[in-house]
């Protein structure tokens, strides 16, 4: 029953958009509190919703530190503040 909810949730815009929104937030909070610059702040964020938006399902996304920071260069060029942060 919970799969046939989810299944059912999953195709509705608002729920796949919160999803992103929630991710989002958790990259821009990682940003503010590791004082980095709000263009790589933004980045980061955008790059943590992509993850989550990759995968169908809310918690199927997942990733590590170095993973994360190889895509932010790929896409964004190299972040000696996130770098550290990351570190």
């Amino acid at each position: 029953m919970l799969i046939a909810l989810r299944q059912r949730l999953l195709r509705r815009p608002m729920v796949i958009a919160l999803l992103i929104t929630i991710a989002g937030a958790l990259g821009l909070a990682f940003g503010l509190s590791k004082n980095l610059p709000l263009d790589v702040t933004g980045r980061v964020a955008a790059l943590a919703a992509t993850y989550a938006i990759e995968l169908k399902g809310c918690q199927e996304h997942a990733f590590t530190k170095p993973a994360f920071l190889s895509r932010y260069v790929e896409s964004f060029g190299a972040s000696p503040q996130l770098a550290a942060a990351l570190a």
